[in-house]
């Protein structure tokens, strides 16, 4: 890593519009998972793997309370922040544009959102031996089964992805989400002619996790009507592995040198010479075994199955984001393979005598004469005397009073619990004041109209 094989990126400039139930106005990536917020996984995902420098791209006017929250985390590589301007509304393709200028090779890309104890090497070294124009990281579904979701009850709806894949060389040759099809999914007949086998999933995720090679953003520079880097820039890629170029007529070992493209075709930016082509004849690997190396892709996509013993989700929901929190203890030892942090910051101030499986960030109080079983705590908030807590997540700067009971519930930063509420399976929005002796169970109090669809 230090000679730069590869740059590591990290995507923290979204809102969390999927759950503003549980952000507000503010970013997804603060809100806390155990005693850390959860921009601090994926980076310290790439840092145990070897990255020593990471950029981070963050809103402009979010940049400092970012920083302060990773400075109270064990991170120690360096962070280059990149800022996108507050006021924009980015995509994710967008955002990658906007920073193109500091991508100088091939890169590996990291949603916020994504929790995960993966092995990175895997990925990497698919990536090298294939010459992959794009490696995805696949996970599990099915952890989010038997989660409670605090609040009214409701059906949640879960997007999910089509994904193709061919058996064995683990080729992806279709990507696309359920939502873009009503009933039928009609494959191509050229699709399954040149991949033969295809085994289509529809209860895998997408980890967004990627490694991409460095052209495809000189692509991305040039087209401006790509925003999205899951939704279209991805599978537009996976698509034009079918793509074939056109020979010179004296031409006898392919090359990209004077190929026949279109103007602004993805094909004229694949860094390809003979040197690369020789490499590809005379290698051991090869996805194909009855046609020529590779059967002369230029663009090659890959997508890994989930890994032995590895769990991974996407902290995109409140279904996905209250499911982290209730695991959070029974997979925090293998979240970090080599040595956990405490579970436990030594920056609070903690008076209680009975408090079991907790996770506690800095700056928080906790005063005596309190019971908090199996909760999260995000950093700076208060919990006063003669308060029962089980099964809950209080947020961030989150006050609540004496007297109280809270139990399966979700605390939004910045709510304020006054003195003897009784609280059951309820989700109190960010900023709101729940008044006195309030007695509820399984509501959604908030300031605005907003209610979870």
């Amino acid at each position: 890593m230090t000679q730069m094989e590869f740059q590591a990126i990290v995507l923290a400039g979204g809102r969390g519009t999927r759950f503003q139930e549980l952000t507000g106005e503010r970013l997804k990536c603060l809100l806390p998972i155990g005693p850390y917020p959860m921009i601090f996984y994926p980076l310290e995902m790439l840092q145990r793997h070897g990255f020593q420098e990471i950029i981070v791209i963050v809103l402009e006017s979010e940049r400092f309370d970012i920083q302060q929250a990773i400075e109270r985390t064990p991170i120690k590589a360096k962070l280059d922040f990149v800022t996108l301007p507050a006021d924009s509304n980015f995509g994710t393709a967008e955002a990658l544009r906007h920073i193109s200028d500091r991508i100088k090779c091939d890169f590996v890309i990291v949603s916020c959102d994504t929790i995960t104890n993966i092995d990175l090497f895997s990925m990497l070294n698919c990536f090298r031996k294939t010459n992959a124009s794009i490696v995805a990281q696949l996970f599990k579904g099915g952890l989010e089964a038997d989660t409670i979701v605090p609040g009214p009850k409701t059906k949640h709806k879960h997007d999910r992805d089509l994904i193709g894949i061919q058996p064995g060389t683990q080729r992806l040759a279709f990507l696309a989400s359920t939502s873009d099809y009503d009933e039928t999914l009609n494959l191509p007949y050229h699709l399954l002619h040149r991949y033969g086998h295809i085994t289509m999933h529809s209860r895998l995720i997408d980890s967004h996790i990627y490694i991409i090679k460095k052209w495809v953003i000189d692509y991305l520079k040039t087209n401006m009507q790509v925003f999205s880097l899951k939704g279209e820039l991805i599978p537009y890629i996976v698509k034009k592995q079918l793509a074939r170029v056109t020979k010179h007529e004296n031409e006898k070992p392919f090359s990209m040198v004077n190929v026949n493209t279109k103007q602004g075709d993805i094909i004229q930016f694949i860094k390809q010479n003979e040197f690369d082509q020789k490499i590809t004849e005379t290698s051991s690997f090869n996805d194909s075994v009855n046609r020529n190396p590779f059967s002369d892709d230029l663009i090659r996509c890959y997508a890994l199955n989930p890994q032995e013993n590895c769990f991974g989700i996407r902290v995109n929901t409140t279904l996905s984001y209250c499911t982290i929190n209730q695991k959070i203890f029974e997979l925090w030892e293998q979240l970090f393979p080599k040595q956990a942090p405490a579970l436990v910051s030594p920056q609070a101030s903690i008076d209680s005598t009975q408090m079991t499986e907790c996770a506690v960030a800095a700056s928080t109080k906790i005063s005596e004469k309190t019971s908090l079983k199996k909760c999260i705590l995000g950093t700076s908030s208060t919990v006063n005397p003669k308060t029962r807590i089980s099964n809950s997540v209080l947020m961030n700067d989150v006050l609540i009073e004496e007297g109280c009971i809270i139990e399966n519930s979700v605390i939004c930063d910045k709510a304020v619990i006054r003195r003897g509420c009784v609280l059951k399976n309820c989700l109190v929005g960010p900023d709101h004041k729940v008044a006195e002796n309030t007695n509820a169970e399984k509501v959604h109090l908030s300031n605005s109209d907003f209610q979870i669809e």
